[in-house]
């Protein structure tokens, strides 16, 4: 009987579909999508390159700042085999979340391209310090969805985890913040029709 049940435990384990692995997930015309990163080694122009992402100081001349790169992959959630999506139009840029001042836009020093097949390859992202939380902001004319980067490869695990903390709490105040705004839109919106 225990032989039984061991079979009948594998054959279910082999025939019932895995879920899907989503990250980052975000919605676009009622569908529900997936975004990674892959980081890549950073280019910098005097000393060793580091893997990305890496949290350049202010105080860092701009040849001792490395520049992060990386690949981001977009796919349909519920797609096992992660098929990479174009999306026309689409931005990737960094931007920071502040606390006491508006959010903004960072630097990018190289480029993004979309390879078929493979992703988009983003290269020459300047993480500076700040009193803030880095992302990448991944946007078209109609969606706009914040990847937060709570983890750095040159910082220690305490500072990691104080950056995580600092990060969640900013990315909850954006939400709401960004919940309200739609709020008021739709009443504003459902008042002009009156």
């Amino acid at each position: 009987m225990l032989l039984i049940n061991f079979i009948h435990f594998l054959m279910t384990a082999i025939t019932t579909p895995s879920f899907a692995h989503c990250p980052n997930s975000f919605t676009f015309n009622d569908q529900t999508f997936c975004a990674d990163f892959e980081w890549e080694k950073t280019d910098i122009l005097k000393g060793k390159s580091l893997m990305s992402p890496v949290l350049n100081s202010s105080a860092q001349k701009p040849f001792e700042q490395h520049l992060s790169k990386f690949w981001l992959n977009i796919w349909a959630s519920g797609d096992t085999n992660h098929k990479v999506l174009f999306f026309e139009d689409l931005e990737i840029d960094p931007f920071m979340l502040m606390s006491h001042i508006p959010h903004h836009g960072g630097e990018l020093k190289g480029d993004i391209k979309f390879v078929k097949d493979r992703g988009y390859f983003i290269s020459g992202v300047n993480f500076v310090k700040m009193q803030g939380c880095w992302s990448i902001a991944i946007e078209n004319d109609q969606f706009f969805h914040l990847i937060l980067i709570a983890h750095f490869k040159n910082l220690d695990e305490k500072q990691n985890f104080e950056q995580n903390k600092l990060c969640t709490l900013l990315h909850e105040e954006f939400l709401a913040e960004d919940l309200i705004k739609s709020h008021n839109h739709l009443n504003d919106s459902d008042h002009s029709k009156h």
